[in-house]
């Protein structure tokens, strides 16, 4: 009897553990604070603070600027002395981010399939769906612009890494061979303005508008809108600003 009961609590424990979404960060409490760096007193103070590396920086200190920093509940005290004892100008950005993903969330409009548009971000396999539409409205040597769509491997979740191959259909302009121009977007799984950016500029050379008609006919463009898919899909699932790739430490 105990043999069952071990491994029932084993299984138990293994699904809560090994479950990558049985749960969403909170962010319940947690602010953005927006510091004005005016001196170097300042300055030297906020770079020895992100050297701890206990802090999420979302702008890095720089002198007469300013710098965004994540602060959790229990940061806050300590970043609150800090600015005082150095008499940092600063102000509230978000005082609740977890009101802001909710509003981010709420706005944003889930689509599926080909539907891709740069009204809301978008989820991976729209990403993905949208890529492989190009493909069959835009075939090797059957139009102006050819699409393709290669994959040059695998994330750490096997997830594939695609990559799209834009180009007019011939090969050499007044002679000479074309150069290519490679894009990425999504290192930081957080920053989904990052695969929108570069999906919209893939549509717009595909699309050859007067605008990027010069760009389309003397460049090759090899265009990853999603660098980091596993982080991509985490953060839209699990926690909002996860940052890096999902592959172990």
């Amino acid at each position: 009897m105990w043999k069952l009961g071990f491994i029932l609590s084993f299984v138990i424990v293994l699904s809560v553990v090994g479950n990558p979404l049985s749960s969403v960060r909170d962010y319940s409490g947690f602010q953005v604070l927006r510091l004005y760096v005016k001196n170097i007193e300042s300055l030297l103070a906020l770079n020895e603070l992100q050297d701890r590396g206990l802090y999420d920086f979302w702008k890095e200190p720089q002198l007469n600027s300013t710098t965004d920093i994540m602060v959790s509940p229990e940061q806050f005290l300590e970043i609150l002395t800090l600015i005082q004892k150095h008499n940092i100008e600063h102000e509230v950005m978000y005082q609740n981010l977890n009101l802001a993903i909710a509003a981010e969330q709420k706005g944003m409009v889930n689509r599926l399939g080909n539907q891709m548009n740069w009204n809301s971000y978008q989820r991976l396999e729209t990403i993905y769906d949208w890529m492989d539409s190009l493909v069959k409205t835009h075939r090797v040597n059957q139009s102006i612009v050819s699409v393709e769509v290669e994959e040059i491997g695998e994330s750490f979740e096997k997830r594939p890494m695609r990559v799209l191959k834009i180009t007019r259909n011939w090969s050499v302009i007044n002679g000479q061979n074309r150069s290519a121009i490679w894009l990425d977007g999504g290192i930081h799984a957080r920053e989904w303005i990052a695969p929108a950016t570069v999906t919209y500029i893939a549509n717009e050379i595909i699309q050859a508008n007067l605008k990027s008609e010069y760009w389309a006919s003397m460049f090759d463009w090899y265009i990853s809108p999603v660098i980091n898919p596993d982080g991509y899909e985490y953060s839209h699932t699990n926690d909002r600003f996860w940052r890096k790739t999902r592959s172990y430490p």
